[in-house]
């Protein structure tokens, strides 16, 4: 299991690494990165117990997918395609946490990425490097949030 926790650092890294430098990640990353979140997951949880959490969190990412499309209704006074506000690779990754926790903390989890996302992009705006492309890495951010999250938890000899 030592092996596939270095192999979700090292993939976390790379997708942080990549949004931040094209604001575009590989599909190969997000790939295995559920391929191995989903066997350390098996470690600690059932089959029925990850289906559970993965539709409660699913449903409340459709919640706020529903909400967000209702706020660019009323601004615009017309239906927007969300796309063109989200990557699709910040909606691949925010499933993928759907893999990995219960919903109270994908909650907490999504809800501290996205205030970290903010006041990361507030101040990383201020230089040249980041300021070449005007959209925000939140899968960048979120990775690396969700990583620092992981060693947190390592150091405090909690299993992953």
């Amino acid at each position: 299991m030592l092996w596939f926790k270095f192999l979700v650092a090292g993939l976390l890294l790379s997708i942080a690494y990549e949004d931040f430098k094209n604001r575009m990640v590989r599909l190969v990353f997000y790939l295995l990165l559920v391929a191995s979140l989903i066997i350390l997951r098996f470690d600690n949880i059932s089959l029925i117990g990850l289906l559970i959490d993965f539709g409660m969190n699913l449903a409340y990412l459709s919640l706020l997918l529903f909400m967000s499309l209702t706020v660019l209704y009323l601004r615009y006074k017309k239906i927007t395609n969300p796309l063109l506000y989200i990557g699709v690779g910040d909606i691949l990754l925010l499933l993928i946490f759907c893999i990995w926790f219960d919903t109270i903390n994908f909650v907490v989890f999504n809800t501290v990425s996205l205030i970290v996302a903010l006041i990361a992009h507030s101040l990383l705006k201020q230089f040249e490097f980041y300021n070449k492309h005007k959209t925000i890495p939140l899968a960048g951010i979120q990775s690396l949030c969700f990583l620092s999250l992981l060693i947190i938890r390592n150091i405090d000899a909690q299993p992953f």
